[in-house]
């Protein structure tokens, strides 16, 4: 998508297509919740799920939205670093529009952002393809900060629990800020099967534009930002814990989220699907939750916010859209 933008039709079939996956993806949910509760014992679900009221659930909702607003503003820190002049509420719709199509194979939403940006606002993929692997990035690592915050305090030890992570970390920036590494790899490839000198050009451009984001001081503020986001879904999860009964200490419950998060991108799945579901409720069962609230707040923790981002990004969408076709 982003080497060959789709035109107007082609892009009207790729979104009709993410409708009827997302369509699909929502009913094996409820079935996969339907079945848990006959597995589990239909009385005992209800039973917990009368803690469920109206404010707990408000206040999972607005700890998503959180999430949603500082990751959406770290998107439009990480545009102004590039110099990417697009208007903050019109770089926020194309953010948030994305998420319509989270749960697509091959990363379709997130470059559906891009594509509006170069619509709109004429810019072109290789000014914003940066942008796409810096956003993810951010997230990686506020996770792993997120689950080394955990394992430190599970431990009891906050240097042996640290310091590989810190390490880890570390390494991962030191790679990303100075990608020599890769380029010498990509001369040696391209030595051996003598082809693709165009292709080592341009990624020798993109990789130095990369760089220049990733070590950067906005995407140190990027990368705070996403820390308290995902921070703020901890403690949703936490919220939702303690009110069926089941409390943990935040930074078990942060420990938890971040490393089932973790399991789902490397499951590799769109949405993380599957990975993340079975990832945390094994977790909380193995801290000592019953399995019926382990069900529960896992299934009702990812409809706050994975599929609450989807819904979003539906209502997004239509606009997003109209805006991209207005000429300037």
């Amino acid at each position: 998508m982003i080497d060959s933008p789709p035109g107007g039709a082609a892009l009207s079939a790729r979104l009709h297509d993410a409708r009827r996956w997302t369509g699909w993806l929502i009913f094996l949910a409820a079935l996969a919740v339907v079945l848990a509760g006959l597995l589990f014992g239909g009385q005992d679900l209800l039973a917990y799920l009368r803690h469920l009221t109206p404010g707990v659930i408000a206040v999972l909702l607005g700890l998503s939205l959180v999430n949603y607003a500082l990751r959406a503003w770290r998107w439009d820190i990480f545009a102004r670093q590039r110099r990417i002049h697009v208007p903050f509420l019109r770089n926020v719709l194309y953010y948030v529009a994305g998420f319509a199509l989270t749960v697509t194979p091959g990363k379709v939403g997130e470059a559906l952002r891009l594509w509006l940006m170069r619509q709109r606002d004429a810019q072109p993929y290789g000014r914003t393809l940066p942008l796409l692997l810096a956003d993810r990035l951010a997230d990686g690592l506020a996770l792993l900060a997120v689950a080394c915050v955990g394992i430190a305090s599970l431990n009891g030890g906050i240097i042996l629990a640290l310091v590989p992570a810190t390490v880890v970390l570390l390494a991962m920036w030191w790679l990303c800020t100075r990608p020599r590494f890769l380029l010498m790899m990509a001369h040696w490839v391209q030595g051996r099967i003598g082809r693709g000198r165009g292709g080592l050009r341009k990624l020798h451009r993109l990789s130095r534009e990369i760089s220049s984001l990733l070590g950067s001081g906005p995407f140190l503020a990027g990368l705070l930002l996403s820390v308290i986001g995902w921070m703020a879904e901890a403690a949703a999860l936490w919220w939702l814990l303690d009110s069926l009964g089941a409390p943990l200490d935040l930074h078990v419950v942060a420990f938890v989220f971040a490393a089932a998060m973790l399991a789902g991108a490397v499951a590799m799945l769109p949405g993380g699907l599957g990975g993340a579901e079975v990832s945390m409720v094994a977790l909380l069962v193995g801290f000592g939750v019953a399995a019926e609230p382990s069900v529960i707040a896992t299934a009702l923790i990812r409809l706050t916010t994975l599929w609450f981002a989807v819904g979003l990004g539906f209502l997004a969408l239509p606009l997003a859209l109209r805006v991209a076709r207005q000429r300037p």
